[in-house]
């Protein structure tokens, strides 16, 4: 709870073998002036992001990510983002969905890799 509270973060596990994990991509936002001081990972959730997708990983946990901007979109800051393709790739096999919003229209867009259908 605290990490929702500070950063707007976190995880929840509704069933055995599924997690949820949300993360706070505002943070990322291109319109984001503060990310030029720490355009990395500003409040280590790269990092907990990464370390929740290990646990999952040791647990056989199946995850559904939930996003407000897709980090590769394009309205995020390119650093953030490229670090976070770096953990989808990681762990693709036990990612089962991620779901953003933000984009103001509806659209699906499915990733392969480096490749992109829309």
């Amino acid at each position: 709870m605290k990490l929702f509270k500070e950063f707007g973060y976190y995880k929840v596990d509704p069933q055995a073998g599924i997690r949820f994990i949300v993360l706070n991509t505002n943070l990322c936002y291109d319109n984001n002036f503060w990310l030029p001081y720490d355009p990395i990972d500003p409040t280590g959730q790269l990092q907990w992001f990464a370390d929740e997708m290990l646990q999952a990983e040791k647990d056989g946990v199946l995850v559904y990510l939930l996003l407000h901007i897709n980090p590769i979109s394009g309205s995020c800051w390119s650093v953030w983002g490229e670090k976070y393709q770096k953990i989808i790739e990681r762990f693709e096999g036990i990612i089962r969905g991620q779901f953003a919003g933000h984009s103001h229209s509806e659209s699906i867009n499915i990733f392969f890799g480096e490749g992109l259908i829309t």
